[in-house]
């Protein structure tokens, strides 16, 4: 299996705890809701075509529940673009990676002159909290990339009347 495989097995599994914890409790859906309009405020007026897509999607409860549970083309696209983040807890989300890291480590042979490393658990729970709290530094950097951009844009667009002006 290919790493990308790996990945979106991943992402299927991650996707199927979405939809079953949203079938428990539905108002989550509106979380989603929210994420969406945010990201498409952010990249307004070019907003791409995969969170048009997801907000054709949020509309239909079945087209959700099918998308988050299947392993097609079009379901593997979509998860690239998921506005389901902050639908699992963080402990949800480590007992999922722990099983995909465990499986892969049990499938993987170790390459000539490479030691493996035995983690703990407690040092693996370290990493994977680490981990998190790095992804979460790097989603709020992209965040403010982003009102960068739509400063730096309207920062063009009163310049050129400025220059227009004139």
């Amino acid at each position: 299996m290919t790493s990308h495989e790996w990945i979106d097995r991943r992402s299927l599994a991650l996707d199927k705890a979405i939809a079953q914890k949203l079938q428990q409790e539905p108002q989550l859906l509106q979380r989603a809701k929210d994420t969406l309009q945010r990201w498409i405020h952010q990249r307004e007026p070019e907003i791409p075509l995969a969170l048009q897509e997801w907000q054709e999607i949020l509309d239909t409860w079945l087209k959700i529940l099918e998308l988050l549970t299947s392993f097609d083309e079009e379901a593997r696209r979509l998860r690239q673009s998921s506005p389901f983040c902050g639908i699992l807890s963080e402990e949800e989300r480590l007992v999922i990676f722990r099983k995909f890291r465990s499986q892969r480590a049990m499938k993987s042979k170790p390459k000539p002159g490479l030691k493996a490393v035995a983690w703990s658990p407690a040092a693996e729970n370290q990493f994977l909290v680490r981990f998190a709290e790095m992804r979460e530094m790097v989603r709020q950097i992209s965040l403010q990339l982003n009102e960068l951009e739509l400063f730096f844009r309207a920062f063009d667009v009163l310049e050129s009347k400025q220059r227009v002006q004139h």
